[in-house]
């Protein structure tokens, strides 16, 4: 008998977004922008494996990151207001 525990866990396009706590339309810009392709279809669902989770995470912060660098460096704030 399988173990279900050991089995990879698959995720939606949608269910990575609520695990990740973005908005949907947010990962599936850096999904595309990124080439990150699904491994495959679940119905018409595109489906991650788990594993993303970590990647997806970690891009996100640092996009999140970058953008507060750039507005802070747009408002005077960073060197000669350039980034």
């Amino acid at each position: 008998m399988i173990d279900r525990e050991s089995l990879p866990r698959l995720l939606t396009t949608g269910e990575l977004a609520r695990v990740l706590e973005v908005p949907l339309h947010r990962l599936q810009y850096v999904l595309q922008r990124d080439g990150i392709q699904p491994i495959g279809l679940a119905g018409s669902a595109y489906i991650y494996d788990a594993i993303i989770v970590a990647f997806l995470r970690a891009t996100l912060a640092r996009d999140t990151w970058l953008q507060s660098v750039k507005d802070k460096a747009q408002s005077g704030g960073g060197a000669h207001g350039q980034f």
